[in-house]
């Protein structure tokens, strides 16, 4: 099979993804030369024309299907890379005329976490720590009561379906209880 011919253009990708993907980083310089695709869920990620082309498409999302990030497979992942440990963080991100908050999960550090995230400054607002499985249901807890501050930013990254225009005062009482915990339990 002769590769001379081969190309891809935007219409290709649109006709094999629909408009699931953003391709306006997209810099073409051959079938097999890695571009920034930009996933409407998890941001960047990097991909042959010729294999988005084919089919595959963002990771993460891939790994999501794959039912990655239940709460057992999370738990599963913190046991083998984390002790079974795990943080549920609370940020402000600031950037592109934009001030919001993100509340997650991760069992890495928090700047591990944010490492590739770009447009946006972060600051740690609050931070506990404790088993993945307790972290996990404790996420899902803040963020059903904040679920009317959803906030949409504008330049997309891993995680930003969970930021918040708004923390109520109730959600800020419970992280500094929480997070005050954690710290006399390091103590004892």
């Amino acid at each position: 099979m002769s590769y001379l011919f081969l190309s891809c253009t935007k219409a290709e990708f649109i006709k094999a993804h629909g408009d699931r993907y953003d391709y306006s980083l997209v810099k073409y310089k051959g079938a097999f030369v890695h571009v920034d695709i930009i996933c409407r869920e998890h941001g960047i990620f990097k991909q042959t024309p010729h294999n988005h082309k084919g089919g595959n498409g963002c990771p993460d999302c891939a790994n999501e299907n794959k039912d990655t990030y239940s709460r057992g497979k999370y738990i599963n992942l913190c046991k083998k890379y984390s002790d079974g440990k795990s943080s549920l963080y609370l940020i402000q991100m600031k950037g592109n005329g934009e001030v919001f908050y993100k509340i997650g999960i991760t069992k890495e550090t928090i700047k591990e976490r944010f490492r590739k995230v770009k447009g946006y400054s972060v600051a740690l607002v609050h931070v506990v720590q404790g088993d993945a499985g307790y972290i996990w249901d404790l996420e899902k807890r803040i963020h059903g009561l904040l679920k009317r501050y959803k906030y949409s930013p504008r330049i997309i990254f891993g995680g930003h379906t969970e930021c918040f225009n708004k923390i109520t005062k109730p959600v800020i009482g419970l992280l500094k209880q929480l997070e005050a915990d954690t710290q006399i339990q390091l103590v004892a």
